[in-house]
């Protein structure tokens, strides 16, 4: 099984986004891209049913580079403990692998700029699962703006793409 929870291709969509419309998810038929995010009660209730892997890929301007991870036994709590990221070992893919940057992020809240669990989400102008700032908040944002250069607000994931401009983020769930 494959089942796509987050597409961003298109500056167009935001994902600046409500706690509620991260919960409930939007996008989908807004845009050509099909840019959107699944729902935060979706992938709980999915990722609670059975056991399940996330690959993230990360594509970048520069000759349309693309970079994969894969994590294990991927899963988030429900709405009560945050929607807190739960994920096993992560497995480099290709040849030029993702940087591992989510276990730094294991166990911490999603956050969005109306339902803080840090200031983090305000900065960055998205949802995602932030750790604090004395931890730099995170090293990595599949969420942020697209059409950002590295700002905060940028869409970014600290390794070998860090000078360059992210511009295709996807997040897979697929069957273990």
């Amino acid at each position: 099984m494959y089942l796509q929870i987050n597409s961003y291709w298109s500056p167009n969509v935001s994902f600046d986004r409500t706690w509620q419309e991260y919960v409930d998810g939007f996008g989908y038929d807004v845009d050509w891209f099909g840019s959107h995010w699944l729902g935060l009660q979706s992938i709980f209730e999915i990722t609670n049913s059975r056991s399940y892997d996330l690959q993230i890929k990360i594509h970048v301007s520069q000759q349309w580079k693309k970079k994969t991870i894969k994590y294990h036994d991927f899963k988030i709590t429900d709405t009560a403990s945050g929607f807190r990221l739960m994920i096993g070992t992560a497995e480099p893919m290709d040849s030029s692998p993702l940087e591992d940057c989510l276990s730094a992020l294991n166990n911490t809240e999603f956050s969005t700029s109306d339902r803080p669990t840090s200031i983090c989400s305000s900065a960055a102008q998205s949802g995602w699962w932030f750790g604090t700032v004395e931890t730099n908040c995170s090293c990595c944002n599949a969420n942020g703006n697209i059409d950002f250069y590295r700002t905060e607000q940028g869409a970014f994931w600290n390794d070998g793409f860090q000078t360059d401009t992210v511009v295709y983020t996807e997040m897979v769930l697929l069957a273990a």
